[in-house]
């Protein structure tokens, strides 16, 4: 058990804290040619805590697969997807059961240009849950080397955060129930002289939208 006084719920537990759990994973990877690879990622997690007014259980399964094939030169496509499906039992004031399933599909190309020095990725995701829905999530990113000391990158990506069922306030609930967009603008150059000195700077802006 943990000492009286660690983190709960609230911030604050009274009483000693039980914390036990399991974690299971299994991993396949095939090559299916020479430009084509296959990868299958399965994982289990079992958590359980317990302690003077509140206690929780979950049982959270993972699936997901990615292909990853090179139709035609300078061309290097990625596709696949995944499933979680996690089911919870919250004990604080009264018992409440929680059961949520998300699932995501995504296909990203990344086109090289070898006499430019530059990267061009384009990708989008659909990602949908039990409570808001599918969204659509795109995704564009960018690399550029012009010299062997200077390196940018840059993105302009779309996502949103998965709602939780966590009963603790209806306030609470309201705000994850509608969960967050954000448009993230990222960018970053890194400089390296021959002495090895490296100079790094990310600049970064993200736009919320409220509601989905």
């Amino acid at each position: 058990p943990i000492t009286p006084y660690s983190d709960g719920i609230f911030g604050i537990s009274e009483g000693d804290v039980d914390n036990k759990g399991t974690k299971l994973g299994f991993r396949w990877s095939q090559l299916t040619g020479l430009n084509s690879e296959f990868n299958v990622n399965v994982n289990y997690d079992y958590y359980d805590r317990r302690e003077f007014k509140y206690s929780e259980q979950r049982d959270t399964l993972d699936l997901d697969f990615q292909h990853k094939i090179s139709p035609v030169e300078n061309h290097e496509l990625l596709w696949g997807g995944g499933y979680r499906l996690s089911y919870s039992e919250l004990t604080s004031v009264d018992e409440q059961d929680e059961k949520i399933s998300i699932w995501n599909l995504f296909v990203q190309d990344e086109i090289n240009f070898p006499s430019l020095d530059f990267t061009v990725t384009l990708g989008t995701k659909i990602e949908g849950n039990s409570y808001s829905g599918s969204e659509i999530q795109p995704s564009l990113r960018g690399s550029w080397i012009p010299s062997e000391q200077l390196t940018w990158w840059w993105a302009i990506s779309r996502a949103t955060r998965t709602p939780s069922l966590i009963p603790i306030f209806i306030l609470m609930y309201y705000l994850l129930l509608n969960c967050l967009q954000i448009i993230l603008f990222l960018l970053l150059f890194r400089y390296r002289d021959r002495n090895l000195l490296k100079l790094s700077r990310l600049m970064r802006m993200s736009l919320d939208c409220d509601g989905c």
